[in-house]
């Protein structure tokens, strides 16, 4: 994706292989984003990266989901 990559030449410098600080930078830049910017971005995609992308994010919304309910479900007493 050409973002990805003037992003990467633009920051390399200054980025570190800490996640911390990539997701710092990744969050920032999202923040200034509109909704169109996003599709915008997405429709860049190829069909492969973004079936990886949708296949990421429904798989980390069941965990949470998950782990949501288990949390719940642990701390009722059933009588």
């Amino acid at each position: 994706m050409k973002f990805v990559d003037d992003l990467y030449t633009y920051y390399k410098e200054s980025l570190t292989t800490d996640e911390e600080d990539i997701d710092l930078l990744v969050g920032s830049i999202l923040q200034d984003l509109s909704r169109e910017d996003l599709i915008h971005l997405l429709s860049e995609l190829s069909y492969d990266d973004l079936y990886k992308l949708t296949g990421t994010y429904i798989a980390k919304e069941l965990k949470a989901k998950l782990m949501k309910d288990w949390t719940i479900d642990k701390h009722h007493v059933i009588h």
